[in-house]
C-alpha cells in the first residue's frame, strides 16, 4: 500500500486560531460590552505577550469563542 505524502507545514503568514470552551466569565453574553471586555482581559492574561487580533463568537453556540493571535 502506498504511503501518504507528508503534509507541508503552514506558511508563516497564515493566522493561528484557538478555541476557548466555557470562557470567563461563565455564561457571558458577548453582546454586552462589559462581558466582552472581561473576556478580552482574561484572554490577554492567559496568552501572555502575544497580541490578540480578534475574537469571534456565535450567539447560537454558547460556551465557545474563537480568537486570532499572532504566530
Amino acid at each position: 500500500m502506498p504511503q501518504r505524502a507528508v503534509t507541508p507545514p503552514p506558511p508563516e503568514d497564515e493566522p493561528k486560531y484557538l478555541t476557548v470552551v466555557h470562557p470567563y466569565p461563565l455564561n457571558a453574553n458577548m453582546e454586552l460590552s462589559d462581558d466582552r471586555r472581561n473576556f478580552a482581559l482574561w484572554l490577554a492574561c492567559c496568552t501572555g505577550k502575544d497580541p490578540i487580533y480578534a475574537f469571534f463568537h456565535q450567539p447560537a453556540v454558547s460556551g465557545n469563542a474563537i480568537f486570532d493571535i499572532a504566530s
